[in-house]
């Protein structure tokens, strides 16, 4: 091992030399054949090729790979080579992984215009819909049912702590403030057992929600699902995505 290590230090050496060798040759040619060209065909070249650059011998790609044979050994020139075809193997496949994982932004799909205002309105003292006497769009949407409410009803929303408390006679957990406008009133408790839901709803939110005939047919007697459960009753008025 050591001779051979003996031996390629020879052959560098050598290479390096012959390298230089030639190097100087084709300065001196090249000198030559400046020194015999007058001025009138230095000032035409100039002209033609702009003028020459500083540095006296401008290495070619062919040239560096001839030096770089002369000062590298065989294992680290193709080692080189390995790293940059892995590295445009690496930069070709994060750019294909980008064009497949390339999702078109989701467009948030409002109401029409007739059923797009606040739907948590409590009030003149908190609702810019009702502030605005119908004219102020609401820009948030709910954060449990999805319609659109304007964002002074967002904030008494969020400013609101919602108890859930068990119920006396049924012992269910269940909510004692409407999950709509996060305020009081005559509260209807969702009657979904299956999921033992603790919803429910004041009677002017489902007014303004689904009306005065649907609002009827809930008050009647029997078990209600509220619209948390099924949201089918207000799919009209939610916000969507698409």
């Amino acid at each position: 091992a050591k001779e051979m290590a003996k031996k390629m230090k020879k052959l560098q050496a050598v290479a390096a030399a012959e390298w230089e060798a030639e190097k100087e040759a084709r300065r001196k040619k090249k000198e030559q054949a400046e020194a015999g060209k007058n001025p009138e065909q230095k000032e035409q070249e100039e002209a033609v090729l702009g003028p020459a650059p500083e540095s006296e011998f401008v290495e070619s790609a062919a040239d560096r790979l001839k030096k770089r044979k002369a000062t590298e050994t065989p294992e680290e020139i193709a080692a080189a080579k390995r790293k940059r075809e892995d590295e445009a193997k690496a930069k070709a496949e994060r750019a294909a992984k980008r064009e497949r994982d390339k999702v078109d932004e989701w467009k948030q799909i409002w109401p029409e215009d007739d059923y797009r205002q606040c739907y948590a309105c409590v009030g003149d003292g908190v609702c810019e819909w009702v502030k605005s006497k119908h004219t102020k769009l609401p820009d948030c949407v709910h954060p449990i049912l999805r319609v659109p409410v304007c964002r002074g009803c967002y904030k008494h929303y969020h400013h609101e702590d919602f108890l859930v408390l068990p119920d006396e006679e049924s012992g269910k957990m269940e909510h004692f403030k409407c999950r709509c406008c996060a305020e009081g009133g005559s509260l209807i408790f969702c009657d979904n057992a299956e999921y033992k839901c603790p919803q429910t709803i004041c009677e002017d939110c489902i007014l303004r929600l689904v009306g005065q005939d649907d609002l009827e047919d809930i008050l009647e007697p029997g078990p209600w699902t509220c619209f948390c459960c099924d949201p089918t009753p207000i799919e009209p008025i939610q916000v969507r995505w698409e």
